[in-house]
């Protein structure tokens, strides 16, 4: 299936992560049929759904790209915080 047990791997790293005191960030892409963005419909972390080749589906590969954006631009204003 498209999410298979990829949510409670997200889950799991989710709850790793909050026993150690680390910042969990989400996606908040909402799911875009035109695009592909998000197209697996998750919202703990990026799913790819494989379609039997060795390619990375575009859509999957934008979700990525823009979750990598959103961990970076969170990492960029926390640093900033914390610098004082």
């Amino acid at each position: 299936s498209p999410s298979g047990d990829k949510q409670g791997t997200l889950l799991y790293l989710a709850i790793n992560a909050a026993q150690h005191g680390m910042i969990w960030v989400g996606p908040t892409d909402m799911p875009e049929p035109e695009s592909g963005v998000n197209r697996v419909g998750s919202y703990m972390g990026v799913m790819g759904y494989g379609s039997g080749e060795n390619e990375v589906d575009p859509g999957d590969l934008k979700s990525s790209r823009l979750y990598g954006r959103r961990i970076a631009k969170a990492t960029h204003s926390w640093s900033a915080l914390w610098a004082n």
